[in-house]
């Protein structure tokens, strides 16, 4: 059983099976551009089968402009994302996809201060962008770094509110940003 959220290989004719539906690579499909320019956009095809219902979900690249592809299964709305995940922030190989709710995906990232942060100023940093946070660090850093930087926190990021997150400017406390593990 694949998971939302998490990368997922595939291949033509191998056929998820994700919790709501079921997914299978088609194969590819290529489209003229409009006004007879010799520019074409190749479309990656997907059949998805929900509750007897079955739709053909496309993905492209498009001009350049890396996006998720939007799906239903009954009134659950889905993306799928190909090449570039914004959900679990790698490039991704070609045969990888990740699925996901929109309104149920959070990511976790980790906030780094600088060592001469306080613990009262590093939160008041938090709390000027309406996230929730808790205090602690993941595990994917060495000791090293650990003891020689300031307050660590979790900042728990919804989708619908990654663009905040993304274009927040940080303040020169914050040492790092980085993905939790």
């Amino acid at each position: 059983m694949e998971k939302y959220g998490k990368k997922t290989r595939y291949k033509p004719g191998k056929i998820l099976e994700f919790p709501d539906f079921t997914l299978e690579y088609s194969g590819t499909s290529t489209v003229p551009w409009p006004n007879h320019a010799t520019f074409k956009f190749t479309f990656h095809n997907f059949v998805v089968r929900c509750d007897g219902a079955v739709e053909t979900v496309s993905w492209s690249s498009g001009t350049g402009e890396i996006w998720p592809s939007e799906f239903f299964c009954g009134t659950r709305k889905f993306f799928l994302e190909r090449i570039f995940s914004e959900v679990v922030e790698w490039k991704m190989r070609d045969d990888e996809l990740v699925i996901f709710e929109p309104e149920t995906q959070v990511t976790d990232r980790a906030v780094v201060f600088v060592k001469w942060t306080g613990d009262e100023k590093a939160k008041e940093i938090l709390d000027g962008i309406w996230l929730e946070y808790r205090e602690g660090a993941d595990g994917s850093r060495w000791k090293t770094f650990f003891h020689g930087t300031g307050p660590k926190f979790i900042v728990r990021v919804p989708y619908a509110e990654r663009f905040v997150w993304q274009n927040w400017e940080k303040p020169p406390e914050i040492q790092e940003t980085h993905v939790a593990d």
